[in-house]
């Protein structure tokens, strides 16, 4: 008898379930409603998601901020038929009594192998499932451990999140005796140019790369931390005005590009301190500054502390004003940095959220790359 899987796989829905953005009344094809009810579950159909589902949207927002649950998410999921999912690392933006409330309620597994308890115990060890035609099938979770860097100390009360290829490698181990197919949901991005295999980045923040050479699971889904369109439909008949779209907004880049060529061209300084997602190397390449990401330095060690101290001699060497960090991280890392170099801090926006106060004035990407703009106008005290 022929064995076959079937896995319907959904990621980043960020609490969009119906068609709308929230910006007005209009509908639009997005959202997990849009698609959802074409799953076509059997015995031999897996339904998986790979995480950042609890934050993002006003109805998300709304959950949190005004009923202080989360059942009305898992309701959602629940009845699409989730059977397994990660977590995300926005999953844990609002804590843990509200992600274990999620969990507890959802009628799926959670499964996600680096996170562990006091004890370093899996809070979410991988699962093996069995399917109706007798297919063995292994699931391993993983999110990356820059949660670690992002979260705020008391949203990650209890727990820890561990080398997420570690944590896969070991569990793979196990499974590979047990299972005959072996699935990994990696919610983290690639560190290496997907066709060259050059490194973008020498931090550990994305590491999907890496597990896609090395370890040996049958069925590999990255999920990059910049896809956040994951689920969205487009209409053929949509086509036309989105061209128009596209043609418009192109307009802006091109408009955006000379003010940051022009904006950047006469600074005093040339040495940007970054604390966050490495988010930013392309754009000081392109405009011609020096960038130095301090990310990766939360976790206590001996690594760590040589680290900070090296951005911090940097600083103090090179006499530099002004640090930059990201508005949406614990603030205690860049304070740690001013209080010891005199710096003041500024903000840079990574797009990956957005306040409720921008939201609601309906700020744009353009809108906060200007932001951007105007403060390392400022940091690197650039002539007007």
């Amino acid at each position: 008898m022929e064995q076959t899987l079937k896995i319907y796989f959904t990621s980043d829905v960020h609490g969009y379930f119906y068609p709308t953005t929230y910006g007005d009344l209009k509908r639009k094809d997005l959202g997990l409603f849009s698609f959802a009810r074409d799953f076509k579950k059997d015995e031999n159909t897996l339904v998986i998601d790979g995480g950042d589902i609890l934050q993002g949207s006003a109805f998300a927002y709304y959950c949190r901020q005004k009923s202080g649950s989360p059942q009305a998410i898992v309701d959602i999921m629940n009845d699409c038929g989730y059977d397994y999912y990660t977590l995300g690392n926005h999953d844990f933006n609002y804590g843990m009594d509200y992600q274990n409330a999620y969990i507890e309620a959802h009628h799926g597994a959670c499964v996600c192998q680096n996170v562990v308890d006091e004890a370093g115990r899996a809070c979410h060890p991988y699962v093996i499932h069995t399917l109706g035609n007798g297919l063995r099938v292994g699931i391993v979770g993983i999110v990356t451990d820059y949660v670690n860097v992002w979260e705020r100390k008391e949203n990650l009360a209890g727990i820890c999140i561990t080398d997420p290829f570690e944590a896969a490698k070991e569990a793979l181990l196990h499974l590979k005796k047990e299972v005959d197919i072996t699935l990994c949901i990696y919610h983290g991005g690639f560190e290496c140019d997907l066709k060259t295999g050059e490194r973008l980045q020498k931090t550990t923040e994305n590491v999907g790369y890496r597990i896609c050479k090395e370890l040996d699971f049958d069925n590999m889904r990255l999920m990059a931390q910049t896809v956040e369109e994951a689920l969205v439909v487009q209409l053929p008949g949509q086509a036309q005005t989105l061209a128009q779209n596209l043609a418009k907004f192109n307009e802006q880049l091109t408009a955006l590009d000379d003010s940051y060529k022009k904006g950047l061209s006469s600074c005093q300084g040339r040495e940007v301190v970054h604390i966050g997602h490495l988010a930013f190397g392309r754009l000081a390449q392109k405009y011609g500054f020096t960038l130095t990401a301090l990310a990766g330095t939360s976790h206590d060690g001996e690594h760590s502390v040589r680290r900070l101290a090296g951005v911090v001699d940097l600083i103090k060497h090179h006499h530099i004003q002004t640090i930059f960090t990201e508005e949406t991280l614990s603030p205690r890392l860049a304070q740690t940095v001013a209080a010891e170099t005199g710096a003041q801090i500024l903000p840079l926006y990574t797009v990956e959220s957005i306040s409720k106060q921008d939201f609601d004035n309906h700020i744009t990407y353009i809108d906060l790359m200007k932001r951007n703009l105007d403060n390392l106008q400022r940091g690197l005290k650039c002539q007007a």
